[in-house]
């Protein structure tokens, strides 16, 4: 008798790619919580900066504050989505 065990390398293959694809799961869930959490941060950011913004452009533009908010409230929208877009194409695909 032989206590030679023979391994099918067909079977090593298979379980390696299965460990490169949990491998690929668990890169695409990290990049998702860090891509949420960045934007997150970045929100909270903008938050704060939104009435100093609304009382500079105010200043700087002899502005009514009614007049001011929705112009600054844009250009925050628009801040985010570009930073949305570079953090997109910075991490790559994400869950």
């Amino acid at each position: 008798m032989s206590n030679k065990v023979t391994i099918d390398p067909k079977v090593i293959a298979e379980d390696r790619v299965l460990q490169i694809k949990n491998k690929q799961e668990q890169d695409k869930h990290l990049k998702g919580y860090i891509y949420d959490s960045l934007v997150y941060r970045y929100q909270i950011a903008l938050d704060k900066a939104y009435l100093k913004d609304i009382d500079d452009y105010m200043i700087q533009n002899n502005a009514s504050c009614k007049e001011a908010a929705p112009i600054v409230m844009r250009r925050h929208e628009r801040d985010l989505m570009r930073f949305c877009q570079i953090l997109n194409e910075a991490i790559g695909e994400h869950d």
